[in-house]
């Protein structure tokens, strides 16, 4: 079975990569479920006991055919179980934000899922194994802290990151126990690399790079008007042909003094109320630069599966290109809506809608 499986064990890997990761896109529905904590923190936990358990066999400490054996599959479990981590994470990460916004550290954690299926050699180093853990269990904290706490913030952010540093505190110091000589070989390195991290993810924290997590946008768009009645919400939006699904533009035709409205929709786990603001925004083409015209906040209540609905209005606007962000308080986007106005003589042909 061992002879087989090193064999394959590339194809085995890439196989097991992917399916984790399709299985992960349809499982992992909802960040603040149990069943998806527990799914992610078993991963942790698989890990983890991997990296000390590979290490203890290395040092000699634990012989006979059985741990030979068991080492044989233990770098493809932990590189397995990597791979899950950042699937799953990627999943989350992803949905917290429009496409193109706050990408970036969403994109950091796709790479190193697929990054993964060819750092096999790098698992066999301590350094390697340890830093990725401990930049798993900090993404992972980033989400579960204000899932189970029920709020949200910078300083719930640095709560995050204290459990991060005691949590990889923790499992040096059972390194160190089982493995004193490679601890003291790597300790500097180690403690480096870390100290990096750390920094590094707070740098892409405060310049708003990782997603809002765990709000994620459901819904955004732009219409001529919305009123609510009772749960249910109503809208008056363009009639269009049928070929205007061809057409990238996104443009609100209206009449000179018409309002324009924005419909939202923002995911929050339950219990976790929280503010957001409409941020409204025109595009200078003096100056090259978007300007905002006024920030609009309204309460969002957590739990629902849709997300929390709400919409706002601008009056006095004017031909051009415009967006409306989706925001938490402290300025991180949620979720971007970009469209045109256009002033036209007369009123064009609408149709109302529930939403």
């Amino acid at each position: 079975m061992r002879e087989f499986f090193e064999k394959y064990r590339e194809r085995i890997g890439t196989i097991a990569l992917f399916s984790g990761f399709f299985i992960d896109a349809f499982t992992l529905t909802r960040i603040d479920r149990l069943y998806d904590n527990v799914v992610l923190f078993l991963y942790l936990c698989i890990v983890g006991l991997g990296i000390i358990l590979i290490n203890v066999i290395e040092s000699g400490r634990l012989k006979g055919k059985i741990f030979k054996n068991i080492h044989a599959f233990l770098p493809t479990v932990v590189q397995f179980a990597f791979g899950g981590i950042f699937s799953g994470f990627s999943i989350f990460y992803f949905k917290s934000s429009s496409f193109g916004i706050n990408i970036i550290f969403a994109a950091i954690l796709f790479g190193l899922m697929i990054g993964n299926e060819f750092l096999k050699e790098k698992y066999k180093k301590i350094i390697f194994q340890v830093s990725f853990f401990y930049f798993a269990l900090f993404s992972y904290l980033i989400f579960s802290v204000p899932v189970f706490s029920s709020k949200l913030g910078a300083g719930v952010f640095l709560i995050s990151g204290a459990f991060s540093l005691i949590g990889i505190y923790l499992f040096i110091m059972i390194i160190r126990t089982f493995l004193p000589v490679k601890f003291k070989e790597t300790k500097s390195s180690l403690y480096k690399i870390i100290g990096g991290i750390f920094i590094v993810m707070n740098i892409l924290y405060f310049a708003n790079i990782i997603p809002p997590i765990p709000l994620s946008i459901k819904q955004i768009d732009t219409y001529h008007f919305v009123e609510r009645d009772g749960s249910d919400y109503y809208v008056l939006e363009e009639v269009l042909p049928w070929y205007s699904v061809f057409d990238p533009r996104d443009v609100v035709h209206i009449t000179e003094g018409e309002s324009v409205y924005v419909f939202s929709s923002v995911f929050s786990p339950t219990d976790l109320n929280t503010n957001v603001v409409h941020n409204w925004q025109y595009f200078d083409e003096g100056t090259d630069k978007w300007v905002s015209l006024g920030k609009i906040y309204f309460s969002i209540v957590g739990g629902r599966d849709g997300g929390y609905r709400g919409y706002t209005k601008k009056s006095n606007v004017f031909s051009g290109r415009w967006r409306v962000d989706v925001e938490t308080e402290r300025g991180q986007v949620i979720g971007r809506d970009t469209f045109s106005i256009e002033v036209v003589p007369e009123k064009v042909l609408l149709q109302e809608v529930k939403i």
